[in-house]
């Protein structure tokens, strides 16, 4: 019985990995990354930080190289995170550029 539930749970952590591969492939290859990361987002500082946040969370370097927690990604994949991670950050700079602009002209 603990071995099965053993396998049950290697296979649902492979699956789990395989849907976050997909995900970061998902927005990698898409022209609308910034919609997909930055989506629901109020256009007020604290959440597009906030937001930010959240992403580095499961996409900073620092976070993706610890082995067997939920964010690891292997050593070929890491690269992947790293440049999701840096889209963000460069979106997550321009809604701010934007939002401080907009401020400017009022």
């Amino acid at each position: 019985m603990i071995s099965s539930l053993e396998e049950l749970k290697s296979l649902a952590s492979k699956v789990a990995y395989l849907k976050r591969l997909d995900f970061i492939y998902h927005v990698l290859n898409s022209p609308n990354k910034k919609e997909i990361l930055f989506s629901n987002t109020l256009f007020t500082k604290e959440e597009i930080n906030k937001r930010f946040k959240d992403i580095a969370l499961y996409f900073h370097s620092d976070k993706t190289n610890r082995f067997n927690t939920p964010i690891w990604l292997q050593e070929n994949h890491r690269n992947l995170g790293d440049e999701l991670f840096n889209f963000a950050l460069e979106f997550k700079e321009s809604l701010l550029d934007d939002l401080e602009g907009i401020s400017q002209n009022e």
